[in-house]
């Protein structure tokens, strides 16, 4: 069953920034980039436009679906935000120019 999940969620295109979409939020037809949609849709809106802004929304949508298969899931989402994050970041992946 996770196979099949993952084959679903596998068919999401990734949406490249620079370009403008209108996509479904909430009900409501919503213009932006890429970014501007990061953790906004549920998954069905997610899985019906069949892109992704990022790793939540292949998240959202993987949990959407194992819930429709009777799973019961719970997503953790977090981030270390800080003065320090860009510096631990840039020393973590020195080969990409900052």
């Amino acid at each position: 069953m996770i196979e099949v999940v993952l084959a679903e969620t596998g068919k999401l295109r990734d949406m490249p920034n620079g370009r403008v979409y209108q996509l479904p939020v909430g009900g409501k037809i919503v213009t932006g980039q890429a970014d501007d949609f990061l953790r906004l849709r549920s998954g069905p809106e997610i899985l019906a436009s069949g892109l992704a802004c990022g790793w939540g929304d292949y998240a959202i949508s993987f949990i959407y679906l194992m819930e429709q298969c009777g799973f019961q899931a719970n997503l953790v989402d977090s981030a270390e935000i800080s003065a320090q994050s860009p510096n631990r970041f840039a020393t973590a992946f020195p080969a990409i120019p900052w």
